[in-house]
């Protein structure tokens, strides 16, 4: 953005955040308001007698969020648990206890499932944002482990049915509410008198057709009705050789899955969600992939039994995955042996920890699973380091 970061201070967000407040829009909170949000003074006298009050406290809020507050959108909430899957807030809270594997002290339990419900919401955003060695990439969070997705959080405005009170809402976002209420509506009716048209043309459309095959137009050689019947054998053709692919596709799948992981010197591809050729092979992973550095150990244990994303489970990984060989001076040699000791490095501590938790090379463990066996004592005795 220009700006040099030798010039941002510890203090340079609390006097950007009062700025924006108090200049940064015409419809500004009273002083008052800003210097009680930030715990500043503003004299004996007006300390006395200019005291809190939660409505402008929480204008101020929203102002801070960086809400627009030309727009109804003013007025939205939180990202909360969506009331169509209240039924299933046991999955819910499940997924809270996975992503936050830690004791959360009750004073702050509904705090945390506010937390979860932003991160879910604005997961698309994240994976598409952060770094690709970033540690938050490889929490459960960003992976196909939880049983919630987006369709379990939602956000609502002041104009829409919403279990969560809103507030902080000023007068002037009311009325551009009701605009938009009216717009809607505007909305609505113009797309029924839309359908209703498109009806009504293909209607009279279909009319004509019926009259015209009636009376054989053309002799009967370019009717509806005869060209309808010409292109029905096709699509039987079609449809019959579009299943034998499907099933082609399907058997030669569970062949594979007999089979077993290959070493990736065979000339099929190994049995994965998504296949890779480089280096003249078959691979489970994208030319060039690292592994993420600075894995929590659970993080990496469940990476481990689950992958990511595209990958597969890291123990399916052979060392023809992350490296190759290379001819140097008469002798092989691989490239990228930084990331055969990571493999090696998560192989020799995964096998530990499968190993104190009794799990075999062919148990397929949850994310539950793993978090409740790593707070066990048996794994937490032998956890060299906090990473990896």
């Amino acid at each position: 953005m220009g700006i040099d970061p030798k010039d941002i201070g510890v203090h340079s967000i609390r006097k950007g955040a009062a700025t924006y407040t108090c200049s940064g829009t015409t419809c500004a909170p009273s002083m008052a308001a800003v210097c009680n949000r930030a715990g500043w003074t503003m004299g004996k006298v007006k300390d006395t007698y200019i005291q809190y009050e939660a409505a402008i406290n929480q204008y101020v809020g929203r102002i801070v969020a960086g809400l627009n507050i030309n727009s109804y959108k003013f007025s939205v909430s939180p990202p909360h648990l969506n009331p169509a899957y209240v039924d299933r807030i046991d999955i819910f809270q499940e997924d809270i206890r996975n992503v936050f594997p830690f004791v959360v002290p009750t004073e702050y339990q509904l705090v945390t499932q506010f937390c979860y419900a932003s991160l879910v919401y604005f997961k698309t955003f994240l994976h598409d944002n952060i770094g690709i060695q970033s540690p938050l990439r490889s929490n459960i969070l960003l992976r196909n482990g939880l049983r919630s997705d987006s369709s379990f959080v939602c956000i609502r405005y002041a104009h829409e049915e919403c279990t969560v009170h809103l507030t902080g809402i000023p007068p002037h976002v009311i009325t551009l509410i009701q605009l938009e209420t009216m717009l809607g509506v505007l909305r609505d009716l113009e797309e029924k008198q839309r359908t209703n048209a498109d009806v009504i043309v293909e209607r009279i459309m279909t009319q004509v057709r019926v009259e015209l095959d009636d009376r054989s137009i053309g002799g009967g050689e370019v009717s509806m009705s005869r060209i309808q019947n010409l292109l029905a054998p096709l699509r039987e053709e079609l449809g019959r050789l579009n299943q034998s692919v499907i099933d082609q596709s399907s058997n030669r799948r569970a062949d594979h899955a007999d089979e077993g992981i290959t070493n990736g010197d065979d000339a099929s591809p190994p049995p994965s969600d998504q296949i890779y050729t480089w280096g003249g092979k078959w691979r489970h992973l994208p030319e060039g992939w690292k592994f993420a550095r600075n894995m929590t150990v659970l993080s990496a244990w469940q990476a481990w039994h689950h992958g990511d994303n595209g990958i597969p489970p890291l123990k399916r990984l052979q060392p023809l995955d992350v490296t190759d060989n290379h001819m140097i001076l008469g002798k092989s040699r691989p490239i990228r042996a930084a990331e055969l000791r990571y493999l090696q490095r998560l192989k020799w501590l995964c096998g530990k920890l499968d190993c104190a938790a009794n799990f075999s090379a062919r148990n397929s463990p949850s994310y539950s699973d793993l978090v409740l066996q790593y707070n066990t004592p048996a794994i937490q005795n032998i956890l060299p380091s906090s990473a990896i």
